[in-house]
């Protein structure tokens, strides 16, 4: 069984070099294979020969993830081959075209009826639309993630007709039980437990509540909540030893086992860790069957191995990627760094050895990792693993024979629940619970990816003093790494219809946001889209950023203070500055009241001044008069990286006029109000002269920005545009007095490149 082992990292080697179409993935690795003198020739042989088969099945596997819909098409015939799930004011399902292409299916709430459509094949009306791409640097890219799964369209339905309820499937039949036993559990358990239950039972988190959630990933626990190894391993240890009371035989067990993981599999979402533990599980039983004898380790590369081959695409998921890591580096140090261990200490090493398994993944995915993970891990782990899993578990199974018990039995549960959520909560407000890095370069993760390596190897021979000096040179750089950054960062946030602009300047010398942009409360969804919470504050931790030294709030407008409060909760804020008169505004006073609540001090600005820091220079400039509304707004002026920038907030042409006589020359333009007509008169452009011009709307917005006749005054002046709306997010990254300008989405949708016609600034470098 040992061919294997060097078979996984082959394995791995090949599905990358497939899906990247870069063959010379294969070629450096045998290189270096072959300058190793331990290595026999069999085994090199058979490292070439998986890396060319996983090589060939990847390419193949992600050729055949193409579409051929005609999006124009205004109505569709889809079968629909999932139950409908509650995804904010849509219902969602996954469908079916008569060509087999899978696509997803969303439908407004209005239309409850829809929800016992499954399976069944309807005819619907409405639109296909793209799946949204990421827009924001280190954004979650949706578009990816469905495509992964060869899914390339939605089909928003305004209706549909013409419905044939279809004979299940034996899959679709293993779905409706799904559903059946979900609505089974909604039904004789108490509701303050349908979110745990869910989540322990079926493997779905979305009826948990949102701040206990939180609470968890700080904490490090959020494992807990999903089906893992653990939660198989439980549930195969019940049933051997229920069946084995029953006086079945073990092979009677095992065989049982092969029907019954499957079908739990199945009933619990199918999620990478629960695939990878039955995996594990059915193929040492069916090695044992046959008489032979194999390895966690073994089994392990088997199983990973098969994984791969049937789905290649999961090698670029989260989830693969942590399951697998996880239980490897647990595997591997099993038997030397876990072993004659006290529980308390078990529990804390194998935390630390998860924990380090997974770090590299935690990192470029989610940009942070829990410290208070090890204390919390001693609590929690005994408490699920021993009490409320299996509790639940078995009084799940009685509700079928006895309903009217459980809830009498389930009151300890609930209230047990209640105090460990509500510890989680407390103990997740502890000032660095978690520790914020920033997502790592490529060659940053590459030096963690071999830390590790020395890292376990160290602890394999109890040097902890030298892997205790080691973590802790890892721990300074990642703090030091901002304090050694020469590099400085203009960010223009794509927040849809309104502003956000970060500045981070070299040498961490200061962070400044200017606007935090703010979804409207046109709609009255379940679960409105929250602008700070999803797309400035996981921003502005990808860039490892967790204090912003100066918060500009130009004007009271929600559209640019609307994230405020969501991104005061998670990112301490030291000052505030805004607008004179804007705290009298209503839209203010709720938000002023939350910062004095945090004693974030904010101060109304009124007049002309200027400051440095570092190279960088700074004016805040005050049009003078009484001014209202977004001509109240404030105007910075800045110098970094050697490029004048001119931030104009939501000024019309009132202030603009004021401005005129003022040093107000600037390379770049942010333009006032998101291109309204209102703003950029052809006198106030002609004063500022800019290079480029920078517009922060909304895509296929309703008011129309940027205007038509904004975008010919700025053709006409020479400036070059570039827009939110079409570029995504866009940034100047600069060091010293050179930098380049670079933006999400290459190929920028809905205007063609504009050529500036003036010299262009020497620093002003474009890089789409």
């Amino acid at each position: 069984m040992r061919p294997f082992l060097p078979a996984v990292p082959a394995a791995l080697i090949g599905v990358l070099a497939g899906h990247f179409h870069l063959w010379m993935y294969l070629v450096i690795p045998l290189v270096i294979l072959m300058f190793i003198k331990k290595m026999r020739w069999s085994t090199f042989i058979l490292v070439a020969v998986v890396m060319v088969f996983f090589y060939i099945r990847s390419d193949f596997y992600f050729s055949t993830l193409t579409s051929t819909l005609d999006p124009s098409e205004t109505s569709a015939l889809l079968k629909i081959t999932s139950p409908f799930k509650n995804s904010g004011d849509y219902l969602t399902a996954e469908a079916q075209t008569s060509e087999k292409e899978k696509v997803i299916l969303r439908l407004s709430k209005k239309h409850t009826e829809a929800a016992d459509l499954f399976p069944a094949e309807c005819v619907w009306t409405g639109n296909w639309r793209e799946p949204s791409e990421a827009v924001n640097f280190n954004g979650f890219d949706y578009q990816k993630h469905l495509y992964l799964q060869n899914i390339h369209w939605i089909f928003h339905a305004e209706g549909f007709s013409e419905c044939e309820k279809l004979s299940p499937s034996f899959m679709e039949k293993l779905l409706l039980m799904r559903e059946r036993g979900i609505s089974h559990m909604k039904d004789h358990f108490p509701e303050s437990l349908y979110g745990i239950s869910y989540a322990l039972l079926f493997g779905d988190r979305s009826l948990m509540k949102e701040e206990h959630l939180i609470a968890y990933q700080k904490l490090g626990i959020i494992h807990l909540l999903a089906i893992s190894g653990m939660h198989v391993g439980l549930v195969c240890l019940l049933i051997w030893k229920v069946l084995l009371r029953l006086q079945l035989t073990r092979e009677s067990i095992t065989i049982l086992l092969f029907i019954l993981l499957p079908l739990y599999a199945v009933m619990t979402g199918a999620s990478p860790p629960v695939l990878r533990a039955s995996g594990i599980v059915l193929t040492v039983l069916a090695v044992r069957m046959m008489k032979g004898r194999m390895s966690l380790i073994e089994a392990f590369s088997v199983v990973i191995c098969f994984h791969l081959f049937l789905m290649p695409a999961a090698v670029m998921s989260p989830g693969f990627q942590l399951s697998y890591a996880v239980s490897l580096s647990i595997i591997l140090s099993s038997k030397r760094i876990l072993q004659q261990s006290s529980s308390v200490i078990a529990v804390l090493k194998v935390t630390g050895v998860a924990q380090l398994g997974a770090l590299p993944f935690l990192l470029w995915h989610f940009y942070e990792i829990s410290i208070a993970s090890f204390f919390a891990n001693l609590i929690y782990i005994p408490f699920y693993t021993l009490f409320l899993l299996p509790v639940l578990l078995l009084l799940y199974g009685v509700s079928f024979v006895f309903p009217s018990a459980v809830s009498i039995l389930l009151v300890i549960p609930d209230q047990a629940v209640r105090l460990f959520d509500h510890t989680a909560l407390l103990f997740s407000e502890f000032p660095y619970a978690v520790l914020v890095t920033g997502k790592p370069a490529v060659f940053m993760l590459f030096i963690l990816v071999i830390s590790q390596v020395v890292i376990f190897s160290f602890l394999e021979k109890r040097k902890y003093g030298v892997v205790f000096s080691f973590i802790m040179l890892l721990c300074i750089f990642v703090f030091l790494r901002d304090q050694i950054n020469p590099d400085g960062t203009v960010t223009f946030i794509d927040v849809g219809q309104g502003d956000s602009i970060l500045i981070d300047l070299p040498f961490d010398q200061g962070t400044y946001l200017i606007d935090t942009g703010g979804a409207m409360p046109f709609s009255a969804e379940d679960e409105p889209f929250k602008v700070g919470k999803e797309i400035i504050v996981p921003f502005l931790k990808s860039r490892g950023i967790t204090s912003i030294d100066l918060l500009i709030l130009t004007h009271h407008d929600w559209d640019h203070i609307g994230g405020a409060e969501d991104i005061a909760e998670e990112i301490h804020i030291k000052e505030v500055w805004t607008s004179e008169g804007s705290p009298d505004k209503k839209e203010m006073k709720e938000l002023l009241d939350y910062f004095y609540e945090k004693n974030i001090p904010v101060f109304e600005q009124s007049e002309t001044f200027a400051w440095k820091t570092g190279d960088a220079e700074f004016k805040l400039i005050h049009p003078g008069g009484n001014l209202e509304g977004n001509n109240n707004s404030l105007v910075l002026h800045a110098v970094l990286g050697g490029v004048s920038w001119l931030f104009t907030g939501d000024i019309e042409e009132e202030a603009e006029r004021s401005l005129i006589g003022l040093p107000i020359r600037a390379d770049v333009l942010k333009v006032a109000h998101h291109g309204s007509n209102t703003s950029t008169t052809s006198e106030f452009l002609s004063a500022v002269n800019p290079d480029i011009a920078v517009i922060s709307a909304g895509r296929n917005n309703r008011y129309g920005h940027p205007h038509p006749d904004v975008l010919t005054r700025l053709e006409d002046q020479g400036t070059q545009v570039i827009g939110t709306y079409s570029h995504g997010a866009i940034e100047f990254r600069y060091r010293k007095n050179n930098g380049t300008f670079h933006w999400m989405l290459p190929y920028a949708k809905g205007e063609s490149e504009k050529q500036n016609k003036k010299e262009p600034n020497q620093a002003l470098h474009q890089d789409p």
